[in-house]
């Protein structure tokens, strides 16, 4: 398991919270009429959350039609920074690999695929017990599918297993759909908290 690519992908959600966080103590719309409308700044992260992963996805699956020139290279080296990049745990189109192995690959997927569910996610409104408990649920229920990544790359670092690349995008877009939903739970949970103590 790419350790050095889960942290970094941590602190690129830290700062997307940072950011929400910052809207939303800035913020002093009403709280929407309907309770399942969205908060402003909850259509902020998700746009923001849900437009970052699409752009980079793309472009590592760009990186195999444009290796040669000068954006293929900085592509690239960008994705050098968020993962090992190493070939044989990659997917190759043509004779050039995915700009990230295939773990990332499917964490971007999934998040691609999380994010695509923020259309048909509503909104949960006001902080509540029961809608807190609700929330609390979906962390823990969708915590649990991103186990199986880790449990796949933890067993294969410590004994003799060896996974390979479609295990690994598989539990890579189980981790990356579960990481996305439950960054939108903590987003409506620093929201109505943050709504609630200044209402």
């Amino acid at each position: 398991i790419c350790y050095n690519c889960i942290m970094k992908r941590v602190l690129c959600v830290l700062i997307l919270f940072v950011l929400f966080t910052g809207v939303a103590f800035c913020h002093d719309d009403e709280a929407p009429a309907d309770e399942n409308e969205l908060f402003p700044e909850q259509v902020i992260f998700r746009s923001a959350y849900g437009a970052t992963y699409t752009i980079h996805t793309g472009f590592t699956f760009l990186y195999p039609f444009i290796p040669e020139t000068e954006e293929g290279r900085y592509i690239y080296w960008y994705n050098s920074k968020l993962c090992h990049q190493r070939h044989d745990r990659s997917f190759f189109i043509g004779d050039y690999p995915v700009a990230q192995c295939a773990r990332c690959t499917g964490i971007n997927l999934g998040s691609v695929a999380g994010s695509a569910t923020f259309f048909f996610r509503e909104g949960r409104g006001e902080l509540s017990g029961d809608k807190l408990i609700d929330s609390l649920i979906s962390i823990g229920l969708h915590g649990l599918i991103m186990v199986p990544m880790a449990a796949d790359g933890l067993i294969q670092r410590h004994t003799d297993y060896e996974s390979d690349n479609l295990k690994r995008v598989a539990t890579g877009l189980l981790f990356g759909y579960g990481q996305t939903i439950i960054a939108d739970e903590l987003a409506w949970m620093v929201s109505a908290s943050i709504r609630s103590i200044f209402d």
